[in-house]
């Protein structure tokens, strides 16, 4: 067995074992004021990798971002960069911090502001 086809399969376990969507980030899930904290954080810390001082960072905005969390709630990606970013102090944030972080992002990619995003919204969007 090959490890692409491993990891696709891991992914596919994953999602169909992650609970169902009561909403999605087109319904506004996320407040301007969450998003405007978190980017003072992405200009402070994230910009410095994402921004082309790393060249390993994965990009956090547009089409490949979207392409490549599209499918998952919103507790993936969350989980993902509260656990392993900033890259030099990994979890070292805030827990509001992430969350308002993950609100720059999406007001970022083109996703609509509406009601303030909380932790117990993440596994269901």
């Amino acid at each position: 067995m090959n490890l692409r086809f491993t990891v696709g399969v891991l992914l596919y376990a994953a999602l169909a074992a992650a609970p169902v969507c009561a909403q999605t980030v087109l319904d506004g899930v996320y407040s301007n004021a969450q998003a405007q904290r978190g980017a003072r954080t992405y200009a402070n810390i994230c910009s410095k990798c994402h921004e082309g001082g790393e060249p390993d960072a994965d990009p956090l905005f547009g089409p490949e971002f979207i392409d490549r969390w599209r499918e998952a709630p919103l507790s993936f990606l969350h989980g993902f960069f509260s656990k392993n970013m900033p890259a030099k102090d990994p979890g070292s944030l805030a827990p509001a911090v992430y969350i308002d972080t993950l609100a720059f992002l999406l007001r970022e990619n083109g996703y609509p502001a509406g009601s303030e995003l909380k932790a117990d919204m993440l596994a269901t969007t």
